[in-house]
C-alpha cells in the first residue's frame, strides 16, 4: 500500500514580532502538532508556515472540535479520508468538488469524503470563516 505524501501551506499571521497562528487560536493546538511525527519538514513562508507530511497506509488522525465533535484524516491506498461532522461536510465537498471520489456515512455520523488529490496541484481548503489551508500531493513513497 502507498503512504500519501502532502504538502500542506498554513495561514499565520505576523505584526511586528507577533505571530498569530488563527487554527491553533480555534483548535488550541497547531497542525504541526496535531500531525506530530508524521512530519517530514517545515519552513516559514511570507505568509505562514509550509508542512511536507507523510502519511503511510491507514495511518490519520483526529482534531476534537470541541461541542462540534471532531474532524479527522487517513490515508486509505492513497486516498485522503476525510472524516467530517455532517454541517461542515458539504462545504468540505463542494470546495473540493473535483477531488472527490466518494462520500459515505461514516461511524458516529461523520461524514466520510474520499479525496483523489492530484500530484503537484496545490488545492485550496477552506476552513470555515477561519483560514484556508492549500494541501498539495507531493507523490508516493
Amino acid at each position: 500500500m502507498s503512504d500519501l505524501r502532502l504538502r500542506l501551506v498554513l495561514p499565520v499571521f505576523r505584526v511586528g514580532p507577533l505571530t498569530i497562528d488563527p487554527i491553533k487560536a480555534v483548535l488550541g493546538q497547531s497542525v504541526a502538532d496535531i500531525f506530530g511525527p508524521l512530519v517530514t519538514a517545515t519552513r516559514d513562508t511570507v505568509d505562514g508556515q509550509q508542512l511536507d507530511v507523510r502519511l503511510p497506509h491507514q495511518v490519520g488522525a483526529n482534531v476534537p472540535l470541541g461541542v462540534m465533535g471532531e474532524a479527522g484524516f487517513r490515508n486509505e491506498r492513497g486516498q485522503l479520508i476525510l472524516s467530517l461532522p455532517r454541517f461542515i461536510a458539504g462545504q468540505t465537498e463542494r470546495a473540493l468538488s473535483l477531488y472527490v471520489v466518494g462520500r459515505q456515512l461514516g461511524p458516529a455520523g461523520q461524514e466520510e469524503l474520499t479525496v483523489e488529490l492530484p500530484p503537484g496541484r496545490p488545492v485550496a481548503l477552506p476552513l470555515g470563516a477561519v483560514a484556508t489551508i492549500s494541501i498539495c500531493r507531493i507523490g508516493a513513497f
